[in-house]
Protein backbone atom coordinates (compact mmCIF):
# COMPACT_ATOMS: atom_id res chain seq x y z
CA UNK A 1 0.00 0.00 0.00
CA UNK A 2 1.45 3.44 -0.88
CA UNK A 3 2.61 5.91 1.73
CA UNK A 4 0.47 8.90 2.69
CA UNK A 5 -3.30 9.04 2.91
CA UNK A 6 -4.81 5.61 2.61
CA UNK A 7 -8.21 3.96 2.95
CA UNK A 8 -11.58 5.51 2.30
CA UNK A 9 -12.99 3.27 -0.44
CA UNK A 10 -15.10 0.13 -0.11
CA UNK A 11 -12.01 -2.04 0.36
CA UNK A 12 -10.24 0.13 2.93
CA UNK A 13 -13.05 1.62 5.03
CA UNK A 14 -12.10 4.88 6.76
CA UNK A 15 -9.37 7.24 5.63
CA UNK A 16 -6.18 7.66 7.65
CA UNK A 17 -3.67 10.40 6.88
CA UNK A 18 -0.35 8.73 7.77
CA UNK A 19 2.35 6.54 6.30
CA UNK A 20 2.42 2.78 6.60
CA UNK A 21 5.66 1.13 7.65
CA UNK A 22 7.54 -1.26 5.35
CA UNK A 23 5.63 -4.53 5.21
CA UNK A 24 2.60 -3.07 7.01
CA UNK A 25 -0.91 -3.76 5.71
CA UNK A 26 -4.34 -2.60 6.84
CA UNK A 27 -6.54 -5.37 8.27
CA UNK A 28 -9.66 -3.68 9.67
CA UNK A 29 -11.10 -0.46 11.02
CA UNK A 30 -14.18 0.53 13.03
CA UNK A 31 -15.53 3.41 15.11
CA UNK A 32 -14.83 3.30 18.87
CA UNK A 33 -15.38 5.46 21.94
CA UNK A 34 -15.22 5.25 25.72
CA UNK A 35 -18.13 3.22 27.18
CA UNK A 36 -20.25 4.25 30.13
CA UNK A 37 -21.73 2.46 33.13
CA UNK A 38 -24.69 0.11 32.60
CA UNK A 39 -25.99 0.05 36.16
CA UNK A 40 -28.89 2.41 36.88
CA UNK A 41 -26.97 4.71 39.23
CA UNK A 42 -24.04 4.85 36.82
CA UNK A 43 -26.03 4.90 33.58
CA UNK A 44 -24.16 7.19 31.19
CA UNK A 45 -21.35 7.85 33.70
CA UNK A 46 -17.61 7.32 33.14
CA UNK A 47 -14.59 8.36 35.17
CA UNK A 48 -10.86 8.90 34.63
CA UNK A 49 -8.61 7.85 37.52
CA UNK A 50 -4.96 7.66 38.47
CA UNK A 51 -3.52 4.56 40.14
CA UNK A 52 -4.63 5.94 43.53
CA UNK A 53 -8.22 6.41 42.34
CA UNK A 54 -8.16 10.22 42.08
CA UNK A 55 -10.20 11.98 39.40
CA UNK A 56 -7.71 13.15 36.75
CA UNK A 57 -10.20 14.24 34.08
CA UNK A 58 -9.05 17.87 34.40
CA UNK A 59 -5.35 16.91 34.33
CA UNK A 60 -5.10 14.88 31.14
CA UNK A 61 -2.86 16.75 28.66
CA UNK A 62 -4.74 18.71 26.01
CA UNK A 63 -8.19 17.60 27.10
CA UNK A 64 -11.02 20.20 27.01
CA UNK A 65 -13.53 20.40 29.90
CA UNK A 66 -16.24 17.73 30.03
CA UNK A 67 -19.99 18.26 30.00
CA UNK A 68 -20.30 15.35 32.45
CA UNK A 69 -19.51 15.20 36.20
CA UNK A 70 -16.22 13.66 37.30
CA UNK A 71 -17.68 11.80 40.29
CA UNK A 72 -20.51 9.22 40.30
CA UNK A 73 -23.98 10.08 41.62
CA UNK A 74 -24.66 9.44 45.30
CA UNK A 75 -25.67 5.91 46.18
CA UNK A 76 -29.38 5.18 46.23
CA UNK A 77 -31.02 3.15 48.97
CA UNK A 78 -31.15 0.12 46.67
CA UNK A 79 -28.22 -1.15 44.62
CA UNK A 80 -28.53 -0.36 40.93
CA UNK A 81 -29.19 -3.27 38.60
CA UNK A 82 -28.29 -3.73 34.97
CA UNK A 83 -31.10 -2.83 32.61
CA UNK A 84 -32.70 -5.99 31.26
CA UNK A 85 -32.50 -4.98 27.59
CA UNK A 86 -28.80 -4.13 27.82
CA UNK A 87 -28.03 -7.30 29.76
CA UNK A 88 -29.81 -9.44 27.18
CA UNK A 89 -27.70 -7.88 24.40
CA UNK A 90 -24.47 -8.43 26.32
CA UNK A 91 -25.30 -12.05 27.05
CA UNK A 92 -26.11 -12.75 23.40
CA UNK A 93 -22.78 -11.32 22.29
CA UNK A 94 -20.98 -13.12 25.12
CA UNK A 95 -22.38 -16.45 23.91
CA UNK A 96 -21.09 -15.78 20.38
CA UNK A 97 -17.68 -14.80 21.70
CA UNK A 98 -17.40 -17.96 23.76
CA UNK A 99 -18.33 -20.07 20.73
CA UNK A 100 -15.47 -18.41 18.88
CA UNK A 101 -13.07 -19.12 21.74
CA UNK A 102 -12.85 -15.48 22.85
CA UNK A 103 -12.73 -14.63 26.55
CA UNK A 104 -16.07 -13.09 27.49
CA UNK A 105 -15.28 -12.50 31.18
CA UNK A 106 -15.69 -8.75 30.69
CA UNK A 107 -19.38 -9.32 29.97
CA UNK A 108 -20.29 -10.97 33.26
CA UNK A 109 -22.00 -9.04 36.04
CA UNK A 110 -19.34 -6.85 37.71
CA UNK A 111 -17.98 -8.16 40.99
CA UNK A 112 -15.36 -5.42 41.39
CA UNK A 113 -16.76 -2.63 43.61
CA UNK A 114 -15.30 -0.03 41.24
CA UNK A 115 -17.75 -1.19 38.57
CA UNK A 116 -20.72 -1.03 40.93
CA UNK A 117 -19.92 2.32 42.56
CA UNK A 118 -17.75 3.91 39.87
CA UNK A 119 -17.02 3.30 36.19
CA UNK A 120 -13.44 4.18 35.23
CA UNK A 121 -12.65 3.99 31.51
CA UNK A 122 -9.07 5.18 31.91
CA UNK A 123 -6.57 4.53 34.69
CA UNK A 124 -3.21 6.23 34.35
CA UNK A 125 -0.54 8.17 36.20
CA UNK A 126 1.27 11.08 34.51
CA UNK A 127 3.62 9.86 31.80
CA UNK A 128 2.03 6.43 31.42
CA UNK A 129 0.79 5.26 28.04
CA UNK A 130 -2.94 5.49 28.77
CA UNK A 131 -2.52 9.13 29.84
CA UNK A 132 -1.99 9.95 26.16
CA UNK A 133 -5.46 8.78 25.14
CA UNK A 134 -7.19 11.23 22.78
CA UNK A 135 -10.02 13.25 24.30
CA UNK A 136 -12.10 12.57 21.18
CA UNK A 137 -12.86 9.11 22.61
CA UNK A 138 -14.98 10.69 25.34
CA UNK A 139 -18.69 11.30 24.55
CA UNK A 140 -18.64 13.93 27.31
CA UNK A 141 -16.14 15.98 25.30
CA UNK A 142 -16.79 15.10 21.67
CA UNK A 143 -20.17 15.41 19.95
CA UNK A 144 -18.86 13.99 16.67
CA UNK A 145 -20.35 10.78 15.30
CA UNK A 146 -18.33 8.66 14.92
CA UNK A 147 -15.82 9.96 17.44
CA UNK A 148 -12.65 7.96 16.77
CA UNK A 149 -11.70 5.24 14.28
CA UNK A 150 -9.57 2.29 15.41
CA UNK A 151 -7.43 0.87 12.60
CA UNK A 152 -5.82 -2.56 12.92
CA UNK A 153 -2.76 -3.35 10.81
CA UNK A 154 -0.48 -6.36 10.96
CA UNK A 155 1.88 -4.27 13.13
CA UNK A 156 -0.04 -1.59 15.01
CA UNK A 157 -3.28 -0.27 16.40
CA UNK A 158 -3.93 3.31 15.24
CA UNK A 159 -6.60 5.77 16.39
CA UNK A 160 -7.72 8.53 14.00
CA UNK A 161 -10.11 11.50 13.93
CA UNK A 162 -12.79 10.74 11.29
CA UNK A 163 -13.40 14.46 10.68
CA UNK A 164 -9.79 15.19 9.65
CA UNK A 165 -8.38 11.66 9.08
CA UNK A 166 -5.53 12.73 11.39
CA UNK A 167 -3.64 10.09 13.34
CA UNK A 168 -4.34 10.69 17.05
CA UNK A 169 -2.63 7.77 18.79
CA UNK A 170 -0.72 4.62 17.85
CA UNK A 171 0.79 1.54 19.44
CA UNK A 172 2.80 -1.47 18.41
CA UNK A 173 2.08 -4.93 19.80
CA UNK A 174 5.08 -4.53 22.13
CA UNK A 175 3.24 -1.74 23.99
CA UNK A 176 0.47 -4.05 25.18
CA UNK A 177 0.45 -6.20 28.27
CA UNK A 178 -3.06 -7.49 27.66
CA UNK A 179 -5.94 -6.81 25.30
CA UNK A 180 -9.22 -8.29 26.49
CA UNK A 181 -11.68 -8.39 23.57
CA UNK A 182 -15.41 -8.36 24.13
CA UNK A 183 -18.34 -5.96 23.87
CA UNK A 184 -16.21 -3.69 26.05
CA UNK A 185 -12.52 -3.95 25.18
CA UNK A 186 -9.97 -3.36 27.92
CA UNK A 187 -6.51 -2.41 26.70
CA UNK A 188 -3.78 -2.80 29.35
CA UNK A 189 -0.36 -1.38 28.51
CA UNK A 190 3.04 -2.61 29.63
CA UNK A 191 3.17 0.07 32.35
CA UNK A 192 -0.15 -1.23 33.81
CA UNK A 193 -2.13 1.83 32.73
CA UNK A 194 -5.30 0.95 30.83
CA UNK A 195 -8.36 2.14 28.94
CA UNK A 196 -11.75 0.71 28.08
CA UNK A 197 -13.29 1.24 24.66
CA UNK A 198 -16.47 0.05 22.99
CA UNK A 199 -17.19 -0.62 19.32
CA UNK A 200 -20.04 1.49 17.91
CA UNK A 201 -22.28 1.29 14.86
CA UNK A 202 -20.24 2.12 11.77
CA UNK A 203 -21.50 1.83 8.19
CA UNK A 204 -18.03 2.53 6.74
CA UNK A 205 -16.19 -0.05 8.82
CA UNK A 206 -13.74 -2.42 7.19
CA UNK A 207 -14.39 -5.82 8.75
CA UNK A 208 -12.87 -8.89 7.07
CA UNK A 209 -14.23 -12.38 7.42
CA UNK A 210 -12.23 -14.92 9.43
CA UNK A 211 -12.27 -18.70 9.71
CA UNK A 212 -12.78 -18.28 13.47
CA UNK A 213 -16.22 -16.83 12.66
CA UNK A 214 -17.40 -20.24 11.42
CA UNK A 215 -18.16 -23.64 12.90
CA UNK A 216 -18.88 -26.97 11.26
CA UNK A 217 -21.99 -28.72 12.55
CA UNK A 218 -23.82 -31.85 11.50
CA UNK A 219 -27.08 -31.19 9.66
CA UNK A 220 -29.09 -34.23 8.54
CA UNK A 221 -26.00 -36.36 8.92
CA UNK A 222 -23.79 -34.09 6.84
CA UNK A 223 -21.09 -31.66 8.04
CA UNK A 224 -22.25 -28.11 7.34
CA UNK A 225 -20.21 -24.93 7.71
CA UNK A 226 -22.19 -22.13 9.35
CA UNK A 227 -21.38 -18.55 10.36
CA UNK A 228 -21.59 -17.82 14.07
CA UNK A 229 -22.69 -14.27 13.35
CA UNK A 230 -22.80 -11.66 10.61
CA UNK A 231 -22.46 -8.93 13.24
CA UNK A 232 -19.50 -6.71 12.18
CA UNK A 233 -18.66 -6.01 15.84
CA UNK A 234 -18.23 -9.72 16.48
CA UNK A 235 -15.99 -10.04 13.41
CA UNK A 236 -13.89 -7.05 14.48
CA UNK A 237 -13.31 -8.61 17.91
CA UNK A 238 -11.97 -11.70 16.12
CA UNK A 239 -9.44 -9.48 14.30
CA UNK A 240 -8.35 -7.96 17.62
CA UNK A 241 -7.85 -11.42 19.06
CA UNK A 242 -5.61 -12.28 16.10
CA UNK A 243 -3.66 -9.05 16.59
CA UNK A 244 -3.03 -9.91 20.22
CA UNK A 245 -1.85 -13.37 19.20
CA UNK A 246 0.52 -11.78 16.69
CA UNK A 247 -1.05 -13.36 13.63
CA UNK A 248 -3.31 -10.89 11.79
CA UNK A 249 -3.17 -11.24 8.03
CA UNK A 250 -4.36 -8.96 5.27
CA UNK A 251 -7.99 -9.45 4.29
CA UNK A 252 -8.71 -11.00 0.94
Amino acid sequence: MPAGRWGGDTAMGHLLDTDLKPGETLIANMAVQFPSGDYKRLMGFRSFRDFQGRDISAELPGWPPSRKPGEPPAKASVKGVLLASAWHGLNTFAFLLMLAGINADSLSAPSDPEELDDYPVLRADPGTLAAGAPWQLDPGRSKARPRVILHVTNQRLLFSDPRTDELLWEFGREDFKELTPGVIIRVTFVDDSWIRIILVKDKKALVPDREANYRTVTVKGKPTRIALSEDPHFKFVTVLKEFLAGSPTEST
